[in-house]
């Protein structure tokens, strides 16, 4: 009888630990799958960030060349004010430069907390401010790219902050139900 009795309970504790580890593992797969969609999340707002580069680039040049054509113009030679002149017309892409720097310095922060979570197993406990600071320098991006070319800032840039937050939000629903 208790032979029977210990073998039916080393049976119910095999069963046991392969149900905990089927457990584990689909969590494991679970928390792949979020660290999966962080880093395409990440690459998103990468792209836009490109995007609103190619867009400085070529349209602050072009503006830099006529102020400065402006500035020649107006002024005479010497032009005591030329640089703050030059600094007033390039106002709204000085902002769009601080934004870009801003925007990328944020997501490095959001893809070494995903490394370290990554090779450690653990989410860095700020993750959520984390996220959402790197959501709003997206965003800033995006304003100042509007204000200094008067128009819609490009389609990955505009959805990238949106990306970001539903990864980040679905990463800490993973992340919460992993450690329960």
């Amino acid at each position: 009888m208790r032979v029977k009795a210990f073998g039916q309970l080393a049976i119910s504790l095999v069963g046991l630990a392969l149900a905990l580890l089927a457990l584990s593992w689909l969590t494991g797969c679970e928390v792949r799958q979020a660290q999966s969609s962080i880093r395409s999340a990440l690459t998103a707002a990468d792209d836009g960030m490109y995007e609103a580069a190619k867009i400085y680039a070529e349209k602050a040049k072009a503006d830099s060349d006529a102020s400065l054509e402006r500035i020649e113009a107006d002024c005479p030679r010497p032009c005591p004010d030329a640089t703050a002149r030059y600094r007033v017309a390039m106002t709204s892409w000085f902002e769009v430069s601080a934004a870009i720097k801003a925007a990328h310095h944020s997501l490095e922060a959001a893809d070494r907390a995903v490394d370290v979570w990554i090779a450690g197993s653990k989410m860095a406990p700020d993750w959520g401010s984390i996220c959402d600071g790197a959501a709003k320098t997206i965003e800033a991006v995006s304003d100042a790219t509007a204000a200094a070319t008067g128009e819609p800032p490009p389609a990955a840039l505009k959805a990238a902050p949106a990306v970001l937050r539903a990864a980040c939000q679905a990463t800490m629903l993973v992340v919460v139900g992993a450690h329960r």
